[in-house]
């Protein structure tokens, strides 16, 4: 519990449970433990391309449902969507933020790497290149205006502090 309570992401929950959580990038689903712990009665999915994550996830988290896929297959949306450290991997961050948006009932929290100015770069994760995309404020703005949702910016510090992932995280409401 303590481990996730230093992230501003979960800072960013709501004190009322919601029904549905979806997490996007859920890996093996170790978050899946904390959320399902602090809100015992929503019903949770997790996404993940990584077939071997997900068969993890499984076999831990019995009562949970883990799919590997994208998620815009299933059309599911949930009241909570979670989304950590996935936007800057797309190709097109701007779509995947959208789909992310038409999926959230309520709730959409992120964890995003930012800047002073929205560019791509490239690293390798796993022998394979990958789009790296580092998003700035100004543009996060306009993306949220355009689609008439709450923006909000957290970006307090840490503990400990993580200058490592240069991450800035954001909460967007739908109102």
């Amino acid at each position: 519990r303590r481990f996730y309570e230093r992230y501003n992401e979960i800072k960013a929950l709501p004190s009322v449970a919601p029904a549905t959580i979806m997490e996007v990038g859920c890996a093996t689903g170790e978050l899946a433990r904390y959320l399902l712990d602090k809100y015992p009665q929503t019903f949770y999915v997790g996404y993940d391309l990584s077939e071997a994550a997900i068969r993890r996830a499984r076999a831990k988290h019995l009562w949970a449902d883990f799919i590997n896929g994208h998620f815009q297959e299933y059309r599911r949306t949930a009241q909570l969507v979670i989304c950590r450290d996935v936007v800057h991997h797309q190709p097109d961050p701007w779509q995947f933020l959208t789909d992310l948006y038409r999926s959230t009932e309520r709730w959409l929290i992120l964890r995003l790497r930012m800047g002073a100015h929205t560019y791509r770069t490239s690293q390798v994760l796993y022998g394979q290149e990958v789009p790296y995309w580092v998003l700035s404020h100004d543009d996060l703005r306009q993306w949220a205006t355009q689609h008439e949702c709450g923006l909000h910016v957290l970006d307090a510090p840490e503990s400990p502090p993580s200058y490592w992932l240069r991450a800035a995280l954001w909460c967007a409401r739908r109102a």
